[in-house]
């Protein structure tokens, strides 16, 4: 499943906001930082790397959140994670980085984030969801 898997990191602040990036490439949806994951790389070093790449904060992975499975093949992991280390902000891939309310992301969203984010917030670990159709 090379190219169709996608690492990616749910980040609260101290505030209970989530971090969310917008994707450079159109429609321009927002999401939790990260992106695929590369032939032979693990997911959970592959959501560090995208995520620095993102944003330019580290993040440590404390667990997975669950992994969720499209009906167009494709499977976003989603690992809740913390801040290892502090940094301004920056995009280098993405459009827009910042700190959103559960509540008040912008739209439009990725599967990943619309998907994950209820799982995030109730503290679930290890979530399997299969058959999930793809957000436009």
């Amino acid at each position: 499943m090379v190219g169709k898997t996608g690492a990616f990191a749910a980040i609260l602040d101290g505030y209970g906001r989530v971090l969310v990036v917008q994707e450079r490439k159109k429609p321009h949806r927002f999401g939790f930082p990260g992106g695929r994951v590369e032939e032979g790389e693990d997911p959970e070093v592959a959501v560090v790397r995208e995520c620095r790449e993102e944003t330019g904060l580290t993040p440590r992975v404390i667990h997975l959140v669950g992994r969720y499975g499209l009906t167009s093949g494709r499977e976003a992991h989603v690992f809740l994670c913390e801040v290892e280390s502090e940094a301004s902000l920056v995009s280098e891939d993405g459009l827009h980085v910042g700190w959103h309310a559960p509540t008040a992301i912008p739209q439009p969203v990725r599967s990943s984030l619309h998907y994950a984010l209820s799982d995030v917030l109730a503290g679930r670990r290890n979530v399997r969801r299969t058959e999930l159709n793809p957000i436009n």
